[in-house]
């Protein structure tokens, strides 16, 4: 990698490089050092040294083990997540996986609990979700029950899931009505019933590490694991390692959820599997003997990113149970249409081709602002942003998300600016519009609000059903109207960021 770092050495790069993949099993790109390196220099001003780069050295030449994973972790490992994410996964968890996981059970005479890892946590706002269905899910009935194990390589992750408070920024898709109970709203928070908070057991784990599959880290004879927006982030060999080891924590027919953008990374030898928009779906097939591999090689793909497809893909191999109940617009996919680990790729299962250099470039910048704003580093992500449009200026999802920001940190003049400047590049941008007239609503200029709100409604009802990316994440047209709606007739007056 070329150094573009005048202030860090090209050993110093090196031996980053290194520790990475050593500790983290981290793919060192250019997006992860360059906002690993600004946590960097903010943690050796934190620690008393003169310069990013001594720092470093003295992480890696002096420092214990356990501290430079920590240092490590809490640079360059990225914490984007949001209550009520990709919610059409979750569901299929409750209302498809749940109900396969009791009568397989129920049929061998096992005990009736619903073992669950959240591997990856971040800062635990799905496992939390996860954890709210299912109570949802289960309000009376004895019959059955649940664990949720919940485990990031971020100790500082960890230890913010445990408390179970978190800002409005991690409310980016508004609380179900239903869903409010197990809140509590403070000022400038909002907090995770005990409730809630008791069913998920939180702990430190390194997936790269050999500490799982075990009972002493509750990751044995499990159920499901979830582990979303993490493997492709690991280099090739640990990502075969990862995913065999998820496999041997399963019991014969348990499940893994990761995203569709993960699939190119997936050997699906000895699963069977399904993708929807915002999930992928993995069964392991009882009794499967799986083949080691001895070639780790594999080239990015860009199956997740965006176009997945309408349909819900399956191998034919899936079980009778779950296809008893299936999700709206599904078709069937051939298990050989994702590619093995060891394999190479140029399009998506759908034959897209990938995104081109600046989508994919806006999405890597997206993803390291929202990072640092769920860790609460808004100025910071704020001085990234306005770095990036200073180039990008003609970009309308950079001035949108620069809105959200602005608004999120209480600089509301600003963000209208920001929102205004978006529509000024895309009079279409629906973010936006939704943005901007639930703003103005809040400010109490309800006509102009509801101007911008009826011109998003009118271009939702224009598209076909699908999903709309607001960058923090995807929403159905349907999910996109209702919330429209709700927010026209005043049930709704907060930021739509």
């Amino acid at each position: 990698m070329v150094n573009r770092y005048e202030e860090i050495s090209e050993e110093v790069i090196c031996l980053l490089e290194e520790a990475l993949e050593q500790h983290l099993g981290i793919c060192c790109n250019k997006t992860i050092l360059r906002g690993g390196l600004r946590a960097v220099k903010n943690g050796a001003e934190r620690s008393g040294y003169s310069s990013a780069n001594e720092f470093l050295l003295w992480l890696f030449k002096e420092a214990c083990e356990k501290e430079r994973i920590n240092r490590l972790a809490e640079y360059f490992t990225i914490g984007e997540t949001y209550f009520f994410r990709d919610m059409k996964a979750f569901l299929a968890v409750r209302d498809r996986l749940i109900p396969n996981i009791l009568e397989r059970k129920r049929s061998l005479g096992l005990d009736q609990n619903v073992r669950i890892w959240s591997a990856g946590c971040s800062t635990g706002e799905e496992p939390y979700t996860l954890a709210i269905l299912l109570e949802e899910a289960n309000p009376h009935d004895k019959d059955w029950s649940y664990s949720i194990v919940a485990t990031d390589v971020n100790e500082d992750f960890i230890a913010q899931a445990k408390k179970g408070r978190y800002r409005y920024w991690s409310f980016r898709k508004p609380i179900p009505e239903k869903s409010k109970k197990y809140f509590l709203f403070h000022d400038g928070e909002i907090e995770v019933v005990p409730e809630i908070k008791n069913g998920v057991s939180f702990s430190v784990l390194n997936l790269i590490k050999d500490t799982y599959p075990s009972p002493a880290t509750g990751t044995s004879r499990l159920d499901i694991i979830v582990c979303r927006n993490v493997i492709m982030y690991l280099i090739p060999e640990y990502r075969c390692k990862v995913l065999k080891k998820f496999r041997q924590c399963l019991v014969d027919g348990g499940f893994l959820i990761v995203t569709p953008a993960e699939m190119h990374a997936v050997d699906t030898e000895g699963w069977s599997y399904s993708v929807m928009p915002g999930g992928a779906i993995l069964q392991k097939v009882s009794g499967a003997v799986v083949k080691a591999k001895d070639n780790f090689g594999v080239r990015r793909s860009h199956l997740g990113s965006g176009k997945i497809g309408r349909g819900f893909a399956s191998s034919s191999g899936f079980p009778e149970a779950l296809s008893r109940t299936p999700i709206p617009e599904l078709k069937l996919r051939e298990s050989g249409a994702v590619p093995k680990c060891g394999e190479a790729t140029a399009k998506t299962v759908d034959g897209e081709r990938p995104p081109s250099n600046r989508v994919q470039e806006i999405h890597q910048i997206t993803g390291e602002i929202y990072g640092m704003a769920n860790a609460g580093r808004y100025d910071e992500a704020l001085r990234l942003i306005e770095q990036y449009t200073e180039t990008a200026k003609f970009e309308p999802e950079l001035h949108y998300l620069k809105g959200v920001l602005l608004q999120e940190m209480g600089r509301t003049e600003e963000a209208l600016s920001s929102y205004r400047r978006a529509l000024y590049l895309d009079p279409h941008a629906i973010p936006a519009l939704i943005a901007l007239g639930t703003l103005l609503k809040a400010r109490g200029n309800r006509s102009a609000g509801n101007n911008f709100l009826r011109e998003a409604l009118s271009l939702l009802k224009q598209k076909e059903d699908g999903q709309i990316s607001l960058f923090e994440g995807s929403f159905s047209v349907l999910e996109m109207i209702n919330m429209v709606k709700a927010v026209l007739e005043g049930g709704e007056t907060s930021g739509a960021g």
